[in-house]
């Protein structure tokens, strides 16, 4: 299967059952989206894990105007726009620490 066709077997999951999960269930919603696509497609659940948590970026950006700028974006800077549309600029160690105290979806 081609990836296009599993971003798209991903996002169709994610949107069809989303409704089913409180936000604060987040990681079930993930877990079920990866366990059907190693079963409906045979892919690796590595595999299907990240596909899933690609898929869910896509999802929760079609609610907010934020992008990452992947042109420019490193391992170590991610330039990105805010929701009005001003640049921001982030290092690893601002990601890290902010993610000490985010809600995090987990990559195993």
């Amino acid at each position: 299967m081609s990836t296009f066709a599993l971003a798209c077997t991903a996002l169709s999951f994610l949107q069809d059952h989303h409704d089913e999960h409180l936000s604060a269930d987040r990681q079930r919603l993930v877990d079920r989206c990866i366990d059907h696509l190693v079963s409906s497609t045979g892919i690796a659940t590595d595999t299907a894990h990240t596909v899933t948590l690609q898929a869910l970026g896509e999802l929760s950006a079609r609610r907010s105007k934020a992008t990452i700028d992947c042109t420019r974006t490193t391992s170590f800077t991610l330039f990105m726009k805010d929701e009005s549309g001003q640049s921001v600029v982030l290092v690893a160690a601002d990601l890290a620490e902010m993610a000490k105290h985010a809600k995090l979806t987990p990559l195993h």
